[in-house]
C-alpha cells in the first residue's frame, strides 16, 4: 500500500489527508466521509468530473495531480429531493426517500423540515424519514 499525503481541494477549501493511492475511489469516498459532510464528485487532474458509477474501476493514483486531489460539491437538483407532494403558502413539500413504509416504520419515523439550499447541502444524506 502506497500512502500519500494529499491536499484535497473542494472548491476553494483545502483539507490535508493521508490516503492509500492504490485504493479505488469508492474506498476513498468511504474514508473521506468523516471529513467531508456534503455530497461530492471526484475530478481528474484536468478537473473533469468522474461519474460515480465509474468510481469502483478507478484507483486514486490514476486521478492525482502530484499531491493534489480535486473534488467538487455535487449539485443538488429537485429530482434528488424526491416527489413533490404539494405547494402551500409559497413552500414546496417533498417526500424523500421515495419508498413505501410499513405501519411500524410509519410509527417510528420522524419528519424533518429543511429550509434553504445551504442547509440542504449539509444535511442531505442524514435525513431519515
Amino acid at each position: 500500500m502506497a500512502k500519500v499525503k494529499l491536499k484535497i481541494h473542494i472548491n476553494k477549501e483545502k483539507i490535508i489527508k493521508e490516503l492509500d493511492s492504490d485504493n479505488t475511489l469508492t474506498k476513498i469516498r468511504e474514508e473521506l466521509l468523516g471529513d467531508i459532510t456534503f455530497p461530492f464528485i471526484f475530478c481528474n487532474d484536468d478537473e473533469e468530473e468522474i461519474p460515480k458509477e465509474n468510481e469502483s474501476n478507478i484507483k486514486l493514483k490514476d486521478i492525482l495531480d502530484g499531491k493534489n486531489l480535486y473534488l467538487k460539491k455535487e449539485k443538488i437538483n429537485r429530482k434528488m429531493l424526491g416527489e413533490k407532494i404539494k405547494s402551500e403558502n409559497g413552500f414546496d413539500f417533498y417526500v424523500y426517500p421515495q419508498i413505501e413504509l410499513t405501519e411500524i416504520e410509519k410509527k417510528r419515523s420522524s419528519n424533518i423540515m429543511v429550509i434553504g439550499e445551504t442547509v440542504l447541502e449539509n444535511l442531505l444524506g442524514f435525513i431519515v424519514l
